[in-house]
């Protein structure tokens, strides 16, 4: 968490706002942002682990994931 970034290609994180690890996941994708494109994806009032509950959130999680690699893999 606390290494160099320098270089890193493009991220996304995905984090529930009840997940144990949502201030590391917040920490981590601001320090990422500095040095490469980064997109954070915050799924509300959900667990960590939020995407296999079956919820309308998880087919907007799973439909933000797959544009985000037909993105990276087009350009």
């Amino acid at each position: 968490m606390f290494a160099d970034l320098a270089g890193m290609p493009p991220a996304l994180f995905s984090v529930g706002s009840g997940d144990p690890l949502l201030d590391e996941t917040l920490h981590l994708a601001h320090r990422w942002a500095a040095v490469s494109r980064t997109e954070l994806f915050v799924a509300p009032f959900l667990p960590h682990g939020f995407t296999v509950f079956p919820r309308a959130i998880t087919d907007h999680w799973t439909a933000t994931l797959q544009a985000w690699f037909d993105a990276r893999l087009a350009g």
